[in-house]
């Protein structure tokens, strides 16, 4: 949870081989894409009881068979224009194409770290 300053702990859901991971609101990653996406912890908390989790970074992208919401993550070509910028809240560039839309998806990844024993999305 490097980008959080103040941790509020809450359980967000237990994994298939009996795991809990919590949610930090106070990781501004964490609530920058709850507020993009309003049933994200539900679609998060459907594929931790689904899924496995052990090691200390765990990252899974999952299929979840319907669309769930979009991603601004498209195929570019040599005619699109490309700019890198910094989004709000985070140390590093991105690249971004210009004039596109997000397109519909049906794969959601959760990240989740491991801290003094706990998960944390």
């Amino acid at each position: 949870m490097p980008e959080s300053t103040t941790t509020t702990k809450e359980c967000l859901a237990t994994s298939k081989n009996g795991r809990v991971v919590y949610i930090d609101y106070g990781n501004t990653n964490v609530t920058f894409h709850i507020r993009e996406t309003s049933n994200l912890l539900e679609l998060v908390e459907e594929v931790i009881e689904q899924t496995d989790i052990s090691g200390e970074k765990v990252v899974f992208e999952t299929d979840m068979g319907r669309v769930v919401g979009t991603t601004t993550l498209v195929e570019t070509t040599g005619r699109d224009e490309i700019v890198y910028a910094k989004r709000k809240e985070r140390n590093a560039y991105s690249r971004f194409v210009k004039h596109r839309e997000a397109v519909p998806s049906q794969y959601i990844v959760v990240a989740l770290n491991y801290i003094a024993g706990d998960y944390f999305l």
